[in-house]
């Protein structure tokens, strides 16, 4: 079955997450079953491989792992055709999919460095260097492989996030705001001052969409990338806030924190919601999957 890799030369922050929500919600519109593997990536527990289908409950974030969570939470308003594997061997959740599973193409998140599993298309995301670590190799700085690298790809998409320049690149996206919304799904109109709490690779794009919505961000709050919070943490980090002021967290942190109620009693926490967008190319890259799915 077609095989399409999303993955980036970098530690995160390129925006891999939203950009397979995107494609994955283009495939499900086809009428396509599909199957997407995601390692999940520091995910709290740690034993073995999960496969969750569209149809079923909605899954434990601490099997599954922050983002795949949030995969699960976004497709599952378009569809329920579709599987969610996670797992450390990419190679062999993709073949239990395909011994197990009847979907018509796999999705592999994070999977340009993962070279044991065959793709008929390999997506990177790439950005432009902010500092001088996202031009040097770990350890030293961010980089998983050099920019020649990038010579195996089929696609390279310039993720522009919420930057307003014009990109060059043939194939370029952006980040879009969809507003603010509360634990119960509901849109809401938020004050011109907030608070922030994230737990993010690269907050930048976060507090700029924010920023471009007319908010002044009156302190911010952060953690390391898919930081695992805790009730009494934020409860402590808290103190002293103005309470009639709203929290603004990203969906990917908006998943971990529903389960603690007793926040969302004393304080007004809200997600931004993101959605991705072409700025170039949006018919080139689509025809491209089209290709390999027969459509």
């Amino acid at each position: 079955m077609p095989v399409i890799s999303i993955g980036n030369i970098k530690t995160g922050g390129t925006g891999k997450t939203p950009f397979t929500i995107y494609v994955a919600e283009f495939l499900l519109r086809q009428n396509l079953k599909i199957a997407i593997v995601s390692r999940g990536y520091k995910k709290i527990s740690d034993d073995g491989d999960h496969f969750i289908e569209g149809k079923d409950p909605a899954p434990s974030i601490e099997k599954l792992g922050d983002e795949p969570y949030l995969i699960f939470s976004r497709l599952k308003k378009i569809s329920d055709n579709f599987i969610l594997a996670s797992g450390s061997n990419k190679s062999g959740v993709a073949k239990l999919i395909a011994e197990k599973f009847n979907s018509d193409v796999i999705i592999i998140d994070d999977g340009f460095q993962h070279r044991k599993l065959k793709r008929d298309i390999d997506i990177v995301l790439t950005e432009s260097p902010a500092t001088i670590f996202d031009k040097l190799l770990l350890p030293a700085g961010n980089l998983r492989e050099t920019g020649s690298s990038l010579n195996r790809a089929s696609l390279v998409i310039k993720n522009n996030k919420s930057m307003l320049i014009e990109s060059n690149e043939a194939l370029s996206i952006k980040y879009v705001s969809k507003g603010y919304f509360d634990i119960d799904d509901n849109k809401m109109q938020v004050d011109n001052a907030v608070y922030t709490l994230c737990a993010i690779a690269n907050p930048h794009s976060f507090y700029s969409l924010i920023n471009r919505d007319k908010l002044n961000i009156l302190r911010k709050f952060e953690f390391p990338d898919h930081h695992a919070y805790n009730a009494e943490e934020l409860e402590g980090l808290f103190t002293g806030i103005d309470k009639d002021k709203v929290i603004v967290t990203t969906e990917k942190d908006f998943v971990k924190l529903k389960s603690m109620s007793s926040l969302f009693k004393k304080y007004k926490i809200v997600c931004l919601k993101i959605d991705v967008q072409f700025k170039k190319g949006k018919d080139v890259f689509e025809n491209k999957l089209k290709g390999i799915i027969g459509k």
